[in-house]
């Protein structure tokens, strides 16, 4: 406050509260004879009570007039100055990212926020919508900036997780089956093949070549996301 105790200001002079202007006195004064403006008011105490929220002064001011004469009844002013603004918050950008990426916000991003007054804590909530994939999925991530009066700002992100990365098989991996007469295998000119081109099989099904049974593809495959036994394997030519 721009006051001092013992000061004397005018009916008409407005002072300050940090850098609000409190309006001036004479509004709420008069007199029997002298002008509102000749009259002048001395400040006898200011009380201050609150904290970072809310601050309350209450000036208490003895009204005198241009002949010495004082009012005896004390003249009370109370200013109260609050912090009611929420924090400033800056959402990370949206982001899409593989399914075997990380979604905590170390990789697709922090808010920040910034306060004229308070210290600013932020946190987050997400609601997930499933994708079209098992592994794939939408992140509605909304952020929140909250002030120490209990001021708060959000915003919202959105992380798009996808499965764009195809699978793969192992080159070292064992595709070379040998079957023998000597073991049991039907004859070569008996032993068809129990796939056609086009057929999809899964990862774990096994097939047969005669009477031979062909082990399962699952154990040469691999995903950066989706486990093998969901995937499959298209026939292309035979």
């Amino acid at each position: 406050i721009s006051l001092v105790e013992g000061q004397i200001i005018g009916a008409n002079d407005i002072y300050f509260v940090g850098n609000n202007i409190v309006p001036a006195l004479g509004a709420c004064l008069s007199d029997n004879c002298a002008p509102v403006s000749s009259l002048t008011a001395r400040v006898e105490s200011i009380d201050l009570t609150g904290n970072s929220c809310v601050r309350t002064y209450v000036v208490t001011f003895t009204i005198i007039d241009p002949c010495g004469n004082e009012d005896p009844d004390p003249f009370m002013c109370t200013i109260n100055v609050y912090d009611d603004v929420a924090p400033e918050l800056t959402c990370p950008v949206d982001v899409a990212i593989e399914c075997d990426e990380s979604t905590l916000p170390s990789n697709t991003g922090t808010a920040t926020a910034t306060d004229d007054c308070q210290d600013v804590g932020i946190s987050y909530t997400d609601a997930v919508e499933p994708g079209e994939c098992p592994q794939e999925m939408l992140i509605t991530r909304t952020w929140v900036a909250t002030d120490s009066c209990g001021n708060n700002s959000s915003c919202v992100q959105m992380i798009n997780v996808e499965d764009t990365t195809p699978p793969s098989f192992d080159p070292d991996c064992q595709m070379l089956f040998n079957y023998y007469t000597s073991e049991d295998s039907s004859c070569p000119l008996a032993s068809g093949i129990s796939l056609v081109e086009g057929q999809i099989i899964g990862a774990n099904d096994i097939y047969f070549v005669g009477n031979n049974i062909v082990p399962a593809l699952g154990a040469c495959l691999s995903d950066n996301c989706a486990p093998v036994s969901s995937l499959t394997a298209r026939v292309e030519s035979i």
